[in-house]
């Protein structure tokens, strides 16, 4: 009795192990992502939010899971190879490259199903241009959701280009054309929307990395007539560029460029 006993035990060890394996097995993997609920950039929903240089800049994030969050990342870069036209502008009229550098990447760790996100950052008063914010949420066990969103950044303290008109139509990708002995005519002025007096006005005319014309000024005041600039007729054909690079007595730079191509 005492051996048929014991070998029930046994035997019933035996059982009990495949059965405790089964389980283990079965227990089912999340695989399900976190989910972003919202981004607020100075307390308002935009698609493209603004931001002003000098001041800051508040993004507020709210986060979910169906297990348990791990990890949220903001990543602020700028956005490569983008130009934009001021407000006010005819489009395309002359190009506004990113100005200055700005970047910032701030880490928080998360835990529960709910969580939240507040990050405060200060919008450096030397850039002006469109950056772009990463957001990226990571839960414990690894799934990662993203989303990004451009901010366009004004700045009322750099110089200003205003462009008027051009002597040339500018095409949908803002590309000028002209003829051989034709000549690049404009109007506007260039300013110091604080008055600070300009140091300097440098233009020139590139084909590749060699420059084919340039030209400086000492203004000495707040502002400048662009008509002063004479490019001289195009004496070469093929694709060009024609900047306009403006500093200021606080050695606060800005500039614009256009797009050229001279043909036969």
């Amino acid at each position: 009795m005492n051996f048929t006993s014991k070998g029930i035990k046994i035997s019933g060890l035996f059982l009990l192990l495949p059965l405790s394996i089964l389980f283990v097995s079965c227990a089912k993997e999340d695989s399900v992502k976190p989910t972003i609920v919202s981004v607020k950039v100075n307390g308002e929903f935009f698609e493209h939010p603004h931001a002003l240089a000098g001041s800051p800049i508040v993004f507020e994030i709210m986060l979910s899971d169906d297990t348990e969050l791990g990890q949220c990342k903001l990543l602020l870069s700028p956005l490569e190879g983008h130009v934009h036209t001021l407000e006010g502008e005819e489009p395309s009229l002359l190009d506004c490259p990113n100005v200055g550098e700005w970047e910032a990447l701030r880490i928080q760790n998360l835990s529960g199903t709910n969580g939240e996100m507040i990050v405060e950052l200060q919008c450096p008063d030397t850039v002006q241009g469109t950056w772009q914010f990463l957001v990226e949420v990571t839960d414990k066990s690894g799934n990662v959701s993203s989303t990004s969103l451009p901010l366009h950044v004004h700045n009322d303290f750099l110089p200003y280009i205003g462009v008027n008109t051009i002597n040339a139509i500018p095409d949908e990708e803002g590309v000028v054309t002209f003829a051989l002995s034709e000549t690049l005519q404009f109007t506007g002025e260039a300013i110091d929307a604080e008055g600070a007096p300009l140091s300097a006005v440098y233009c020139s005319i590139k084909k590749s990395d060699e420059v084919l014309w340039e030209q400086f000024w000492s203004p000495g005041s707040w502002s400048f007539d662009l008509s002063q600039i004479e490019v001289p007729p195009f004496f070469e054909t093929g694709a060009m560029e024609f900047k306009i690079h403006v500093t200021d007595s606080q050695q606060r730079v800005y500039w614009k460029t256009l797009d050229i191509i001279v043909v036969e």
